[in-house]
């Protein structure tokens, strides 16, 4: 596993050693979308003292545990492994099945780019490290250790969340091909914010078919201290991240036993690699 990482590592670092701006240029363009999806959650820490019970600095450690999580996330996503729904219904998913890897090992080998969102990670670690020293409930080493297995956790989420509902596209290719596109911008817009004052079916739908309040909400408000309990409430994250993730196993599973069957239904295009 560690020789296909570094393989796909160097091929993700190539446009780069051959010195084309077009890399420089993704790489920008990718940061930009990264945090603008935060921007209006920045600007809101930064006009107003708090929101309900968060402080401004635990604002700002929401949205740096977001981009840091996130980051962790896209550095397995490239080549559409996070967008599965597209590999699926584009027929992509026949190169994976042929190579002689189980499927989980070839799509993170596959995905394994670590230097497109280098900058978006390398702003949300900065983001919470400071953030970190303005939190008062910030103090030993359980509670740093708490920290590195939410962002974990919220990580496993974001994959997850994207999986269950990429295997859409298992039965429906055609309309189900852009699904994962669907859904991680509904992450992105609403994962930023703190969901304490949206109305109670609101909240069960964003901790369930759409868990965007696992990526951020749940395990910050436990980590700044906010619930009663804070280390107790701190393993409900990393909890539902399990949860989560054999959600998305069992859906998985299930689609790609029928398209194993099936096909994609003739999806194949002669546009590209699509083909």
């Amino acid at each position: 596993m560690t020789d296909l990482l570094i393989a796909n590592g160097r091929l993700a670092l190539e446009p780069f050693l051959r010195g084309g701006w077009q890399a420089f240029g993704w790489v920008a363009g990718e940061t930009l979308i990264q945090i603008s999806s935060v921007l209006a959650s920045l600007l809101l820490a930064g006009r107003f003292k708090g929101l309900g019970p968060w402080t401004a600095a635990d604002l700002y450690f929401l949205i740096g545990f977001i981009l840091t999580a996130r980051g962790i996330s896209n550095v397995f996503s490239s080549q559409n492994v996070l967008m599965i729904s597209r590999k699926v219904a584009r027929g992509q998913l026949d190169h994976v099945l042929l190579q002689p890897h189980p499927l989980w090992k070839a799509l993170a080998a596959e995905g394994f780019s670590p230097f497109d969102l280098l900058i978006t990670l390398a702003v949300g670690i900065g983001l919470l490290g400071w953030s970190v020293t303005e939190i008062p409930a910030a103090h030993g080493i359980l509670w740093f250790g708490a920290l590195v297995l939410n962002i974990a956790g919220s990580a496993t989420v974001i994959v997850a969340y994207q999986y269950m509902w990429g295997a859409v596209a298992f039965w429906a290719p055609k309309v189900g091909e852009e699904v994962n596109t669907a859904s991680a911008a509904v992450a992105s817009n609403l994962a930023p914010y703190p969901l304490d004052a949206a109305p109670r079916p609101v909240v069960g739908i964003l901790v369930s078919v759409i868990p965007v309040g696992f990526i951020g909400w749940v395990p910050c408000r436990s980590l700044v201290g906010i619930d009663s309990t804070p280390m107790v409430a701190t393993l409900i994250g990393p909890v539902m991240a399990v949860v989560f993730g054999a959600i998305a196993l069992i859906l998985f599973r299930i689609g790609l036993a029928r398209y194993v069957r099936y096909g994609n239904g003739g999806r194949y295009s002669d546009f590209g690699h699509r083909r």
